[in-house]
C-alpha cells in the first residue's frame, strides 16, 4: 500500500508528530510519500506534490481540517482516500487524535476502517473552474457597503439578496462557514446543497436547501461593484456587475477514512461543545 503524508507545518512547527508518523509507517513496510514541503525541511524519504498522480491510496494529513481542505481536490481527482489526523481546535473532518497515531499502521493492515464518500463542488465563472469540499462563498470586496446579488435554483429564480456575501455548501461545509452564517447542519448522507445569504438586509431572506442535482447561479447585479470567489477559503477570483458564478455537484467524490465505530452525531456534539469554548 502506498501511504501519503500532507502536514501543515503551522501545526506541526517540529515535525515531531510527522517524523514518528513516517517512522511507524516505513517500519510496518508501506510505501511512504511525503509532500514536497515535508522534504524540504529536513525529513529525508520520497516525495510527492500535486502536479500528476502519484498512485497513492491512502493520504495522512497532519493537522486540522483546514488542512484537508487544502489536499481534497488533489485527493479526489486521483481517487486517494483521506484518513485525517487532528492536531487542530475542532477537527469535524479528521478521524485520528494524536495520542491514537500509534494505531494507525495497524488499523490500514488490519482493514480497521469504513470508507466514507463527500461530495464536492464545481464552480464556474469567467471560463475557470474551481473545486470545494466544503463551500462556495461570493464575498464583497467593498466593506463599506453591501451587494446586490439574485440567486437562480435551475434557472428558476430563488430570491435577490442585499447583503454581504453568499454560500453554497456541500453536507461537509454545513458544518464550517455556513453554520457560521445561520445555516443549518446537514448530515453527510444528505443529497442536498445549502444556500445561504450573509447578514442579508431582509426579514424574510432563510437559507435555503436544494437537492444536490441542482444547478447555481449567482449572479451579481449592484452596480460599479466586485465580489471575490472563496472556495474553501482560498480566493480563487473575481465576479463584477452581471458577471454569473455556476455552482453544482462535481462529478468526483472525496472518500474518507473513518474508524469502524465513528458516530457523525456523537461527534457533532462533541466539536460543538468544544467550539463553543474555543475562544476565551
Amino acid at each position: 500500500m502506498r501511504v501519503g503524508i500532507f502536514t501543515n507545518c503551522n501545526k506541526d512547527v517540529d515535525l515531531s508528530v510527522t517524523k514518528r508518523l513516517n517512522a511507524l509507517l516505513v517500519a510496518a513496510d508501506f510505501d511512504v510519500l511525503l509532500h514536497k514541503d515535508i522534504v524540504s525541511k529536513g525529513i529525508s524519504g520520497k516525495c510527492f506534490d500535486e502536479s500528476r498522480d502519484n498512485k497513492i491510496d491512502v493520504m495522512l494529513t497532519v493537522g486540522g481540517d483546514g488542512t484537508i481542505l487544502k489536499i481534497a481536490s488533489y485527493c479526489a481527482k486521483f481517487d486517494t482516500a483521506i484518513l485525517g489526523i487532528n492536531l487542530g481546535h475542532i477537527g469535524f473532518l479528521t478521524e485520528i487524535e494524536i495520542n491514537a497515531i500509534d494505531t494507525i499502521p495497524e488499523l490500514l493492515l488490519q482493514k480497521k476502517l469504513v470508507s466514507e464518500k463527500r461530495s464536492l463542488l464545481c464552480a464556474e465563472t469567467g471560463g475557470k473552474i474551481y473545486y470545494g469540499l466544503n463551500d462556495v462563498v461570493l464575498s464583497r470586496d467593498n466593506v463599506e457597503r453591501m451587494i446586490g446579488v439574485m440567486v437562480e435554483v435551475d434557472g428558476r429564480l430563488a430570491d435577490k439578496y442585499s447583503c454581504d456575501g453568499y454560500i453554497v455548501c456541500t453536507p461537509t461545509g454545513s458544518t464550517a462557514y455556513s453554520l457560521s452564517a445561520g445555516g443549518c447542519i446537514l448530515s453527510p448522507e444528505a443529497r442536498a446543497m445549502a444556500l445561504v445569504p450573509i447578514n442579508s438586509h431582509s426579514l424574510h431572506s432563510r437559507p435555503i436547501v436544494v437537492s444536490d442535482d441542482a444547478k447555481i447561479e449567482i449572479s451579481l447585479i449592484s452596480s460599479s461593484d466586485s465580489c471575490s470567489v472563496i472556495v474553501d477559503g482560498q480566493c480563487m477570483g473575481q465576479v463584477k456587475t452581471n458577471d454569473k458564478l455556476s455552482v453544482k455537484k462535481a462529478d468526483k467524490e472525496l472518500v474518507f477514512l473513518r474508524l469502524k465505530d465513528s458516530n457523525f452525531y456523537e461527534k457533532l456534539l462533541s466539536k460543538l461543545n468544544t467550539w463553543s469554548v474555543t475562544l476565551k
